[in-house]
């Protein structure tokens, strides 16, 4: 599989990935996030889905995003959990994020220090997913942000 960008692309040995955003310019009456996933190998046919998050992106010196299936910080706010179905099938997914931008300004949350988290998850964890791989095109924010 042809890999366009480091960030755009989620496997079994990379089951997450970061993406930095500002959401401050984010207005309208129904803001949404769009994910697009171009590309799903699944040679396996593993039942997977995608966690999206927004968390607090880490100093400077943290380390970016670890290479986990579970979030890692107690403080991210769950967008949505993308179901892959058929496993194996591209698709684009559209999240209205209206209510995790009102809890993140009501907690006094940087919106310009923010991060998106998209993570791999296994329905089954006893199938492997070593042979896993989604390649997703950059995400689309409407309502003003970039």
């Amino acid at each position: 599989m042809s890999l366009p960008n480091a960030d755009a692309y989620l496997t079994g040995a990379r089951p997450a990935v970061c993406i930095p955003v500002d959401l401050t310019t984010l207005e309208g009456p129904s803001p949404h996030l769009a994910i697009t996933l171009l590309r799903v190998a699944n040679p396996d046919s593993v039942a997977l889905s995608i966690l999206v998050t927004l968390e607090p992106r880490p100093p400077a010196n943290a380390r970016n995003c670890p290479n986990t299936e579970v979030p890692t910080q107690p403080t991210s706010i769950v967008l949505g959990d993308l179901g892959v179905y058929p496993s194996d099938q591209p698709g684009r997914y559209a999240l209205d994020i209206s209510a995790a931008l009102k809890r993140l300004r009501d907690s006094g949350q940087n919106l310009a220090n923010l991060r998106l988290r998209l993570t791999l998850k296994r329905l089954h964890p006893e199938q492997p997913i070593n042979r896993l791989e989604v390649v997703l095109s950059p995400p689309e924010w409407t309502g003003g942000a970039s």
